[in-house]
């Protein structure tokens, strides 16, 4: 149902303008619905003095400068601009439709009571400006409809008892204290950017059961930053790098650093702020992977294995109870080393180079007690820069 207001002056049939146009209650009209007012009701006859109003559900721009919705916020089409996040009460956020559309978050951060939909279903929704939503309630975070490897400016900040949606895609995901997932199945959501630490406010709650967090291969990224660097109060299970990004703290079990062509990871232990790695997979399908200092790691990194196909570049590493093995599958792996010390004769303590690829000795400080090549059948380069 539709009420107007229609203000006429003077006599005949001249009138003018919509003062109000309130929809009270009942389903929105379709775009193209009419309401017509007869002529005969304006001063004119019926049929040829009418007053149309059409509806027009495809509007370019849903300006929202002071807003309350306490239940659901459905965008079905058009732009949708926030403004000033201090003027909005919004319940849960929803869009899940095919129709071009987009978001423009002013580089805001728009509190949700709730939670937050964008579907699986989701198509053509383009987010303009980075920005996102403060997720303060529980249930379920859904943004499985965004893409995790391009056109991607949403942000995430989680406060508490929520699970995601597997597939979900995010720009910056930002854990606070009271972060929990609420699930102990596995989920998969795939970061573009940044996950960090709430803007003064701890580093998440727990526990993560079930949770991996996985870097997708970003083509184009731009100025984007890419980095994983937060230490969470207990583990997130698994961490999967297969794009670009930088480690710089982290709690995990499972890392694994799998690089394409043209992307690098790097992972550097010397602050002491990564932990808890039970296994680290180096691997890869023809990109970069940056190690530094992995003894440091808490606990410490005894032993290094080098897999699949990338270049892989080892910048300070000592053990006494363990060794490095480059075993690459590809005559395209690049291994570079510096700063490494193995003490130990025995086949734990060894630099092994029974893989494929190029070994590099970069500089004169490389101590190793014990040099093993096993595999007679592989071709290999074996290329000592310094003696």
């Amino acid at each position: 149902d539709a009420l107007f207001s229609v203000t006429k002056t003077g006599t005949g049939v001249v009138y003018f303008g919509v003062t109000t146009a309130v929809l009270t209650s009942g389903t929105a009209p379709a775009d193209g619905s009419t309401i017509v007012l007869s002529g005969a009701n304006l001063g004119g006859a019926d049929g040829t003095n009418d007053l149309t109003f059409t509806f027009r559900s495809t509007s370019t721009q849903h300006n929202l400068t002071t807003f309350q919705c306490r239940n659901t916020l459905d965008f079905v089409a058009g732009t949708l601009l926030f403004n000033d996040p201090t003027n909005y009460i919004i319940g849960n956020f929803t869009s899940t439709y095919t129709n071009p559309r987009a978001i423009n978050f002013n580089q805001y951060v728009i509190p949700l009571v709730r939670t937050v939909t964008i579907g699986s279903t989701s198509q053509n929704l383009t987010i303009q400006n980075p920005g996102g939503f403060d997720i303060q309630g529980t249930g379920t975070i859904n943004t499985s409809g965004l893409s995790a490897t391009a056109d991607n400016n949403f942000e995430v900040h989680w406060r508490g008892n929520n699970t995601f949606t597997t597939g979900s895609a995010i720009r910056n995901l930002y854990i606070y204290t009271g972060a929990i997932l609420s699930t102990t199945s596995a989920i998969t959501v795939n970061i573009r950017g940044v996950v960090s630490i709430g803007d003064g406010d701890g580093s998440g709650t727990g526990p993560f059961t079930g949770l991996t967090i996985s870097f997708p291969a970003v083509a184009n990224p731009g100025a984007l930053i890419q980095q994983f660097n937060i230490e969470t109060p207990t583990v997130i299970p698994s961490v999967t790098v297969l794009g670009t990004c930088t480690i710089n703290s982290i709690r995990t079990t499972t890392l694994t650093l799998n690089p394409g062509p043209g992307y690098t990871v790097s992972l550097n232990g010397s602050d002491g702020y990564t932990k808890n790695i039970t296994t680290l997979t180096l691997t890869g399908t023809g990109g970069t992977i940056n190690l530094s200092y992995l003894e440091y790691l808490n606990p410490p990194r005894t032993s290094l294995t080098f897999s699949g196909n990338a270049t892989y570049n080892l910048t300070g590493f000592s053990s006494t109870t363990g060794g490095i093995s480059c075993a690459g599958t590809s005559d395209n792996c690049v291994y570079n080393l510096e700063n490494i010390s193995l003490t130990g004769t025995g086949t734990a303590n060894r630099l092994l180079f029974d893989g494929r690829g190029t070994l590099n000795v970069n500089n004169s400080n490389l101590q190793v007690d014990r040099f093993d090549i096993t595999n007679a059948t592989v071709p290999r380069t074996l290329n000592f820069n310094y003696n």
